[in-house]
C-alpha cells in the first residue's frame, strides 16, 4: 500500500511539472531565467541588429541637416553613425555630432580610437557624451595636442581641477593658448578671483570681452568691490553670476535697465577695436 501512494504521489508530481512547463506564461516575468546560451545570443543582437537598423532614419537625418551629402561618401556616413551608436551614443545625438563637425567623416577609420581617448579624460559617462554632442569639434584634435594642452593648463590649475575644465569649459582644449591666458590673467589680477573659482563657472568659455564688460559695468554701479589680496570673503556676486546670468537677471542684480547697459556695452566694444587697431599698428612698425 505504501509503495502504490508513493507512486501515485510521483504521478501527481510530475502532472504538475508538465502543466507548469507547458504554461510559461502564469509563471512571473520576474522569475524567468533565459538558458545561458539564449542569453549570450540575445546580447549580441541587441548590440549589433538594433543599432543597424536605426542607421537609415540617422543618415536621413543627416542628410536633411546637411542639405545633403555625396553619394560617394555614403559608406563613410554609415561608419561614423554605427561607431558612434557603439560608444553609447543617441540618435539625436548622433545628428548633432556630424551636424556640427561634418568634416569626422574624414577620420572614420580612427574615430573609435579618439572617442576611447576623449572617454578617458571625463569622470562620468552622461558628461563624456554630452560634451562629444555639444564640442564635436574636439574630436578632430589629435591626442597629442590635448596632451599638451593638459600640461598647459597644468601650470595653472591643479591637475584634478583639469579634470573638471574638460566638463565645464571643453573650449580651451581648442582656444588659442595666448586667449585662454588673458582671461585667466584678467580674472585673476583684475577681478581678483581665484583660479579655483574659474574651474566652476564656466568663465572660460565666454569671450574677454563679455567678461570685462560685465565685470566693468558692475564696478560702475558699485555692485563689485575689488577684493584686497588676502581677503577671503566678500559680498561680490560669484563669478558664474557675473559672467553667465541671463540678462535681465544680471540687470536685476546691478539694478540698471537694459538700455544703460547697452550704451556701456557698445562704448566696451569701442575701446576693444580701438585697442586691436592700435596693436596691428605697432606689428606693422
Amino acid at each position: 500500500a505504501g509503495s502504490m501512494a508513493a507512486a501515485a504521489l510521483m504521478r501527481s508530481f510530475a502532472c504538475s511539472a508538465l502543466r507548469m512547463t507547458a504554461r510559461p506564461d502564469k509563471i512571473p516575468a520576474d522569475r524567468l531565467r533565459l538558458p545561458v546560451c539564449f542569453r549570450a545570443c540575445s546580447h549580441v543582437s541587441l548590440q549589433e541588429n538594433e543599432p543597424a537598423s536605426r542607421v537609415p532614419s540617422i543618415k536621413a537625418n543627416i542628410f536633411e541637416a546637411l542639405k545633403g551629402y555625396p553619394v560617394s561618401s555614403d559608406h563613410l556616413y554609415e561608419s561614423v553613425v554605427q561607431t558612434l551608436l557603439s560608444h553609447g551614443f543617441d540618435d539625436k545625438q548622433v545628428v548633432q555630432v556630424i551636424a556640427k563637425a561634418p568634416r569626422i567623416v574624414e577620420l572614420h577609420s580612427s574615430l573609435g580610437n579618439i572617442l576611447t581617448f576623449w572617454r578617458s579624460l571625463y569622470r562620468s559617462e552622461p558628461a563624456f557624451l554630452k560634451t562629444m554632442s555639444e564640442y564635436p569639434e574636439l574630436l578632430y584634435l589629435r591626442p597629442e595636442a590635448v596632451e599638451e594642452r593638459k600640461r598647459e593648463l597644468f601650470t595653472v590649475f591643479p591637475n584634478k581641477d583639469i579634470v573638471k575644465l574638460a566638463e565645464t569649459c571643453p573650449q580651451v582644449f581648442i582656444d588659442d593658448w595666448d586667449m585662454v591666458m588673458e582671461k585667466v590673467y584678467y580674472i585673476t589680477h583684475a577681478m581678483v578671483i581665484s583660479p579655483g573659482h574659474i574651474i566652476s563657472s564656466g568663465a572660460l568659455s565666454y569671450s574677454l570681452l563679455h567678461i570685462k564688460t560685465r565685470h566693468q559695468f558692475m564696478l560702475c554701479c558699485g555692485k563689485y568691490r575689488t577684493p584686497k589680496p588676502k581677503e577671503v570673503t566678500t559680498t561680490n556676486p560669484p563669478l558664474e553670476k557675473i559672467v553667465g546670468l541671463p540678462l535681465r537677471l544680471y540687470l536685476n542684480i546691478c539694478g540698471v535697465t537694459a538700455e544703460e547697459y547697452d550704451v556701456f556695452e557698445k562704448l566696451m566694444a569701442k575701446e576693444k577695436e580701438r585697442e586691436d587697431a592700435e596693436d596691428s599698428d605697432d606689428d606693422l612698425d
